[in-house]
């Protein structure tokens, strides 16, 4: 299944990833004409965002202007169910960028993990037709997206709710959206970043 994913990613193709809350369509970051397919399938607003999944904490930097907080963040809670929102870096690819932001989440999920090592930062959504719920199993999710996906990597029966969205473009993290993670001990994170900061305020 790693194989084939990670060789449908690369010609191009959407395909079908597991997380530990519910299973995505993903398609390379980079590829624009490849993440339209995303939109096509899910019958998706293109004006609404695609969030990066990502295999490591280092990708808040390589996509985003990520503060000490959003780092520290990022190495408590991932992999995990959380999203963090930063500004993108001026060469954060298009597909993944909304309003200057771009969405980061490192997935729970040892095959996406692998997938995702071997590829990078992909652009991804749910696993359904814009405004319906996601199917629990692949099989479900095949009969949606046939032969139009290239290649479906089952994680068995997936039952779950989207991640916990933070937004971090500012000094003080924002609940976009309450998921699995409780926004309480994202808080918790954030306070004690800040109070092992240096006195003057400066970063080390």
């Amino acid at each position: 299944m790693l194989e084939e994913a990670v060789a449908a990613l690369d010609r191009g193709d959407v395909v079908v990833l597991p997380t530990e809350t519910v299973y995505g369509l993903a398609a390379r970051a980079d590829r624009p004409d490849a993440t339209q397919k995303v939109f096509d399938l899910k019958g998706r607003d293109t004006e609404k965002v695609l969030q990066a999944l990502v295999p490591d904490v280092s990708w808040l930097d390589r996509l985003g202007d990520a503060s000490d907080v959003a780092r520290a963040i990022g190495r408590e809670f991932w992999p995990g169910p959380l999203t963090l929102v930063v500004r993108a870096r001026d060469d954060t690819p298009t597909t993944i960028v909304k309003a200057g932001t771009v969405g980061v989440r490192v997935p729970d999920n040892a095959t996406t993990l692998a997938v995702l090592q071997r590829i990078g930062a992909v652009a991804a959504s749910s696993a359904n037709r814009s405004g319906q719920s996601t199917p629990d199993n692949i099989a479900a999710i095949r009969a949606l997206f046939g032969d139009a996906v290239g290649a479906y990597v089952d994680g068995g029966t997936i039952v779950g709710t989207g991640s916990t969205v933070i937004d971090l473009t500012s000094d003080e993290p924002r609940l976009i959206r309450e998921g699995p993670l409780p926004f309480d001990r994202v808080e918790a994170v954030t306070r004690m970043c800040r109070e092992d900061a240096p006195s003057d305020g400066k970063s080390i």
